[in-house]
């Protein structure tokens, strides 16, 4: 998991690291992880560090290419809230109160345009890019058909639900 119910969201650390001036260590960080070439490594860590949205992405992508049999994104995670559900140590009537707001689907389908919700398809891309030359040339053909349902993500073409 990249979080839970007890840590900050990831898109709320992604904005922390970025107001500290912490990105590019995260960024270094994954392209070590997603871009086993030693060629363009850099490039894909100033793109990563210059792209908080693509970071985070890149955070859930790094999930898919450890060595976990399952992976879990807490909600909060998956919809792009910045909200944490649970502050441990604190007395606070917003502690366990978070809920989906009943336009969860807009505001999914507008964090995903922005860059700022789990991007599923681009996530998996990106993990199995990570696999290197062999593993891409393996998967190319779910390469295009994930990077094309990113892409549908990203315009809004399709909703969190499936449909057109």
């Amino acid at each position: 998991m990249v979080g839970n119910h007890d840590t900050k969201s990831l898109w709320r650390l992604v904005g922390e690291w970025q107001w500290k001036h912490l990105l590019r260590a995260q960024a270094d960080y994954l392209a070590q992880r997603l871009h086993p070439e030693a060629e363009g490594r850099e490039d894909f860590a100033r793109q990563l560090a210059h792209e908080p949205g693509l970071l985070a992405q890149a955070k859930f992508a790094d999930l898919f290419t450890s060595r976990a049999r399952s992976v879990m994104v807490f909600f909060t995670d998956l919809l792009g809230m910045p909200d944490t559900y649970n502050a441990p140590g604190s007395v606070d009537a917003r502690n366990w109160s978070l809920r989906l707001p009943h336009d969860w689907d807009w505001q999914y389908q507008q964090r995903l345009r922005a860059g700022a919700a789990l991007n599923l398809p681009q996530v998996l891309a990106m993990a199995l890019r990570a696999g290197g030359t062999e593993a891409r040339s393996l998967h190319a053909d779910l390469l295009v058909r994930l990077d094309r349902a990113a892409a549908r993500l990203r315009c809004g073409a399709e909703s969190p639900r499936g449909e057109a």
